[in-house]
């Protein structure tokens, strides 16, 4: 979006009278995000870029997701937002994200199995946003088709079609809303005065749905390089139980088809970012994220673990 458009919504969006001040922060395949100034407040800008294709159906479905999780102290609080134009406006939260070190302790990994829990309590929109991983296979594929960008190699393609086939043969949990983002520049430790679990607010909801609740469960693990015992406190701590025989053949296939997902997207993203501007995808509160060197480095851990696999 061209930053005299950008700055209009904020003129009309952001609370107050004064002159916003916008800083580009990221740009992702979706939106692009600033953080904006004005009248002494902070702001979290989101603003739809005109490829992302997303339509005003699901931005509505992710606004009501949004508010909701923002009520429960589960995301920053939603100032306003409009499906139509694409557009959404939060409030600056004040917080520090973990440490890396931190997922591993396990203390911080019986947080965040509660605050899985909380968000897959959130209720479903109807009618509901459904997105199992094979539609993001597709969808992501496609796209890099349509970009001109080379095909998935065969090989994973077919692994990744093996490890569908896999999944629908085991039983199926209910379908909950995932947040289906969770890496540590989306998750901010916030001086709330609530519960421990209750301090923890996630950013970043764009890439919500409804789908299984292990498969937030898989995007944790796998964003984070979780080794089997980590995982294992991790279903241990979520489920309340030791995991049965089934539950984790089926959060192994499904870090592997994150880890899949992740990949596509990534080359999409390298492809479609020239380098000169600000870095990656920000997290939901406009903080820098990854930068492209992060990406093409993350790309290259995920194809050597995807092949040794």
């Amino acid at each position: 979006m061209h930053p005299r458009e950008a700055r209009a919504i904020a003129r009309e969006a952001v609370p107050g009278s004064g002159e916003p001040t916008l800083i580009r922060l990221g740009s992702g395949l979706l939106n692009d995000t600033y953080r904006v100034d004005r009248d002494g407040c902070t702001f979290s800008m989101r603003v739809a870029v005109p490829s992302s294709q997303v339509s005003r159906l699901d931005r509505e479905w992710q606004l009501e997701v949004l508010r909701e999780a923002a009520r429960r102290r589960l995301a920053p609080p939603l100032v306003c937002g409009d499906a139509e134009r694409g557009f959404l406006v939060q409030e600056w939260v004040a917080g520090r994200p973990w440490p890396a070190a931190s997922v591993r302790q396990a203390a911080n990994i019986a947080r965040m199995a509660d605050l899985l829990h909380r968000v897959h309590e959130l209720p479903q929109p109807d009618p509901a946003l459904v997105r199992r991983p094979g539609a993001w296979i597709e969808h992501y594929a496609a796209a890099l088709t349509v970009a001109g960008l080379a095909a998935p190699a065969a090989k994973l393609a077919a692994a990744a079609a093996d490890r569908l086939a896999s999944l629908e043969a085991l039983p199926e949990p209910s379908f909950v809303v995932c947040h289906s983002d969770l890496h540590l520049m989306n998750l901010l430790e916030c001086p709330l005065p609530a519960s421990a679990s209750g301090s923890l607010t996630l950013l970043d909801w764009e890439y919500a749905h409804v789908s299984e609740p292990f498969w937030d469960l898989a995007g944790w693990s796998a964003n984070n390089d979780f080794s089997d015992p980590l995982l294992r406190g991790l279903l241990r701590a979520y489920l309340g139980r030791a995991p049965q025989a089934f539950e984790w053949t089926r959060c192994k296939l499904l870090i592997w088809l994150y880890d899949y997902v992740c990949l596509l997207w990534s080359e999409l993203y390298l492809d479609s970012r020239d380098g000169t501007g600000p870095g990656s995808d920000a997290d939901g509160m406009g903080r820098p994220g990854m930068g492209r060197p992060g990406i093409a480095a993350r790309v290259q851990v995920l194809s050597q673990r995807l092949a040794e696999d």
